[in-house]
């Protein structure tokens, strides 16, 4: 949902966080907006899950889009978001708070 919304909403300031997201078919449906998604995507996947890196959906990246990735390695497959852990919470938090001297 997150990333139809990113496309229907063409913000550019808008700061989206996909977790665990990027499946094969996610890649496969989701590549269609590749180049034209606005707004600050943060990408969080762990190693051992099958749901991998989002990197394919924006590639070749907007000019109004910034996109960071983060792998993260728990050893617990899709189950590392079952339970808050500060690997990926951390960045979350990092990531969605701005200041106020860098969100006008």
């Amino acid at each position: 949902m997150t990333i139809e919304a990113a496309h229907k909403l063409k913000l550019s300031k808008i700061r989206y966080v996909l977790i665990g997201l990027c499946s094969e078919y996610a890649v496969g449906r989701y590549s269609k907006y590749a180049g034209t998604l606005r707004g600050n995507f943060l990408s969080i996947y762990e190693v051992s899950d099958q749901k991998t890196s989002c990197r394919k959906i924006f590639e070749p990246l907007s000019r109004k889009a910034e996109f960071k990735e983060i792998a993260v390695n728990t050893r617990k497959g899709h189950g590392f978001l079952f339970k808050p852990d500060k690997e990926w919470v951390n960045p979350i938090i990092e990531w969605t708070s701005c200041p106020r001297t860098k969100c006008d």
